[in-house]
């Protein structure tokens, strides 16, 4: 007699606690991606990244536009000041000096265009105070009687001109020069700290102004007229374009 196969009476394995699940999330997956979808089509656009230094940018542009607007106001004073000035003072070298010195003025306002930038808008207050201070001393009754020309920061011209003669060995530096310091600046050189220099843009970096080649930078050649006396020929030359 063949014996009959035995077949297992053994209950089924459960398929496990996620398999009744599984259709569920499925669904819930294919809902969400499709969320996502209409989400990317009809959501506006990302608004456009600030520049890293947007904040500094936008201030350094207030500031040389505050700058250019005090110029243009004293540009036009000083100018009807010394067109006045032939009814009573006679053609002098000291007078010739202060038309020269406004005339140097006038060239660099109305040179920067557009888009002045913040060295070129301070040479032009620069050589409006000498324009004042040569038609001073053009005016002057007696020759005793004539102030001298004002002498403005070296490390910052805006500093003004409340200066001192100082022995100045920069930061990390052997040479010594003497200039004229503000007393802040002068205090910041003694305890060997680097004083609130005038910044500049010189090929992509910013460093101080007087760190620029000098055949690059009128300002930097002269100090603003600190170093050198010839400022007011050399920017008459062109030489403040660079």
């Amino acid at each position: 007699m063949i014996p009959l196969p035995v077949t297992s009476s053994a209950p089924l394995q459960p398929l496990g606690p996620w398999a009744a699940p599984l259709p569920w999330v499925l669904a819930a997956l294919a809902v969400a991606g499709l969320l996502f979808l209409a989400w990317r089509r009809y959501a506006l656009p990302p608004l456009p990244a600030l520049r890293q230094h947007a904040a500094f940018d936008n201030a350094d542009r207030a500031r040389v536009n505050e700058l250019r607007s005090r110029a243009e106001g004293r540009l036009t004073e000083v100018g009807q000041r010394l067109a006045e000035s032939g009814e009573r003072v006679r053609n002098t070298p000291r007078l010739r000096r202060a038309l020269d010195a406004h005339a140097a003025a006038r060239r660099v306002h109305d040179g920067g265009g557009d888009a002045p930038d913040l060295v070129e808008s301070v040479g032009v207050l620069i050589l409006l105070d000498l324009a004042e201070d040569h038609y001073a001393r053009a005016v002057a009754r007696r020759r005793d009687e004539a102030p001298e020309v004002r002498t403005h920061c070296y490390a910052n011209p805006l500093h003004g001109t409340d200066t001192e003669h100082t022995d100045w060995r920069e930061v990390g530096g052997t040479r010594v020069t003497g200039v004229p310091l503000c007393a802040d600046c002068a205090e910041a050189v003694r305890t060997r700290r680097r004083p609130n220099v005038l910044p500049d843009r010189d090929r992509g970096r910013t460093v101080p102004y007087y760190k620029v080649p000098a055949e690059r930078s009128v300002w930097a050649a002269t100090g603003f007229g600190t170093l050198r006396s010839d400022l007011v020929e050399r920017v008459l030359r062109g030489e403040h374009r660079g």
